[in-house]
């Protein structure tokens, strides 16, 4: 709105005539000669306005915060005035009554005259608007000493905000932490993360298709750290919108630094995993879907090879495991005894009707191999079948397919590196190359006897 001054005169009625009083200017400013900015800061339901005023009359200004619901139904929530000459900056704080509700605002700012030389202006700026967010961390508790709760009770969940806050986690923008428990989802519910401790095994689960989602972007990794055991089991579904760093601080400190086990009946989707020092993502009996896996890689870049014997690894156990990898499994390890990682199946003794290990990226990439094309110190991916399997007890021939990948290797062979029967010492590993042809790896068993072919 451009500046415009109008002038204007008011008469007075001396009882036989009107007398004219003397001619006043009411001028309008531009939100450029007004102010060169405003902004709005967001803390939970606090927000606070602020802004510098760039004409502040001759005369005292009043600015007024303006707020509502609606564009268009705004009305004066707080004041201050400035006094003339005085610091142009102000700042207003208001506690909004609502969480996750869009406020809209304004200012109007007013300098009145005091005398016919300085006129009388008033400005109201165009309307923003804001919305209130539940950003707080929670922090799952026992309750009289119990652990196990469902997500929805606000009595096992601590907050970071004095209790400004829902009480539970139950938004897109609020992290729940889990130290320790069993926390069971009874509500579908979105959060920004979930993110678990090392103080014991931490156990979500669900039932009746509820559905659990976080939307923290993949390129923020989510770390289950050194001494971590997730267990996530139930028929009920956890979306992830997540990249998992399922690796320990050292490889001495646990058989499995960290563990992290989708299981009974779970369907479970992230969009990377990063499998180092011993960390471990197992599927039991569960459909996994996940974009990428790096064996032997943190998301920082550092690659696991600098320990030797310590590698991350996939394990595929129970009846109908189903993993399905939508883009990359391969490792980064090139050196060292530690190799680049493994895949094991725990085979049950029919072996699998459905095929365990699905890869579905058609790119042009590599599977199963090591960081480089055929290289000597390329450490590829070792496919191994766990020698305690029920499979081992079975009597007849049982035929069955490992894995399935959808993409021909156009950049070469590529390797992978196979230890079927139990027990390194009756069996070193031995490699065969996966060529342009080869789509899926199958199993034949026959009395002890161990076949793997690829087709």
């Amino acid at each position: 709105m451009p500046s415009v001054a109008y002038p204007w005169q008011a008469k007075a009625w001396n009882g036989a005539a009107y007398d004219a009083l003397p001619v006043f200017t009411e001028t309008t400013l531009a939100a450029s000669q007004l102010y060169w900015q405003t902004s709005v800061v967001a803390d939970q339901r606090t927000l606070t306005f602020s802004g510098t005023l760039s004409t502040q009359g001759a005369n005292d200004t009043t600015v007024r915060l303006l707020t509502g619901t609606a564009p268009d139904a705004l009305t004066n929530t707080l004041a201050v005035v400035k006094p003339f000459a005085d610091d142009p900056s102000f700042s207003l704080t208001w506690h909004a009554p609502e969480f996750d509700e869009e406020y809209f605002w304004a200012f109007s700012i007013e300098n009145a005259a005091t005398d016919p030389d300085n006129g009388h202006w008033i400005f109201t700026n165009d309307v923003s608007s804001v919305t209130t967010r539940d950003e707080a961390v929670y922090t799952w508790q026992a309750v009289d000493g119990d652990w196990t709760g469902d997500w929805s009770d606000t009595a096992h969940w601590a907050d970071d905000k004095d209790g400004d806050c829902l009480h539970w986690p139950s938004t897109p923008t609020a992290t729940a932490y889990l130290p320790q428990g069993t926390v069971n989802v009874d509500v579908d519910v979105t959060v920004k993360t979930v993110t678990f401790g090392t103080d014991g095994l931490v156990t979500i689960t669900g039932a009746n298709g509820r559905v659990l989602s976080t939307v923290l972007p993949s390129s923020i990794y989510n770390i289950v750290p050194n001494g971590a055991e997730v267990l996530v089991t139930g028929t009920f579904t956890f979306n992830s919108s997540e990249a998992y760093d399922i690796c320990g601080v050292s490889p001495a400190s646990a058989v499995y630094a960290a563990s992290f086990t989708v299981a009974d009946g779970v369907t479970f989707s992230a969009a990377t995993l990063h499998l180092a020092r011993e960390g471990i993502f197992i599927v039991c009996d569960a459909t996994a879907s996940i974009g990428n896996i790096y064996f032997n890689h943190a998301s920082n870049g550092s690659s696991a090879s600098l320990f030797a014997s310590s590698r991350g690894g996939l394990i595929l156990e129970g009846d109908a495991p189903r993993l399905t990898v939508r883009g990359d499994l391969r490792s980064y390890n090139k050196t060292g005894t530690g190799g680049g990682g493994y895949v094991e199946f725990r085979v049950p003794r029919a072996g699998y009707a459905q095929t365990p290990l699905v890869m579905t990226g058609t790119s042009s990439g590599q599977t199963f191999c090591g960081d480089k094309k055929v290289a000597s110190n390329s450490m590829p991916v070792e496919v191994r079948i766990a020698a305690d399997s029920p499979l081992y007890t079975a009597g007849g021939t049982v035929d069955f397919e490992l894995a399935t990948w959808a993409r021909k290797h156009t950049d070469g062979a590529a390797l992978v590196s196979l230890n079927p029967l139990r027990g390194a010492d009756h069996n070193p590993r031995r490699r065969l190359y996966i060529t342009d042809d080869d789509l899926s790896l199958r199993v034949q068993f026959n009395g002890g006897f161990t076949m793997i072919m690829l087709r």
